[in-house]
């Protein structure tokens, strides 16, 4: 008898347990007017902003713009060839020449460097150290 309402006792908890969980996981669960907005509203689901959605910045503001467009994680690797394709060394230099680059930006671009560069490529370890070396030239 004791152990029948050990194990209902357990049930109900592990039950409410899982209730929590698909109410936190839940899209439509979701308390908020703005979030049941958001799953509700049709369309493609965009997970990362590819690099060639920005153009080359023309300041240091649209700079910092684009990287917190492409600071995830998993858009680290957009982030390298954005910056490889549209920025470039002599482009940091440039736009921190006067105003100074903060210490998560330098992470961030030092980050997808380090995870998406191939050093054993000549020409991916020269671009590696050309942009150590703009962040150096930088007024900090």
């Amino acid at each position: 008898m004791k152990e029948k309402a050990r194990q209902r006792q357990a049930d109900q908890i592990a039950a409410k347990k899982e209730k929590k969980l698909t109410e936190a996981t839940s899209p439509t669960a979701a308390k908020s007017p703005m979030a049941k907005a958001d799953a509700s509203a049709e369309g493609p689901k965009i997970t990362s902003a590819s690099p060639s959605a920005f153009p080359a910045p023309k300041n240091s503001y649209e700079f910092k713009r684009h990287l917190l467009s492409l600071s995830s994680d998993a858009a680290s690797k957009n982030l390298k060839e954005y910056l490889c394709t549209n920025v470039g060394a002599k482009k940091i230099i440039e736009m921190y020449k006067k105003t100074s680059i903060e210490a998560d930006e330098i992470s961030q671009i030092v980050r997808a460097l380090y995870k998406h560069l191939d050093v054993s490529v000549e020409e991916e370890k020269e671009r590696g150290m050309n942009f150590v070396w703009a962040l150096s030239r930088t007024h900090l």
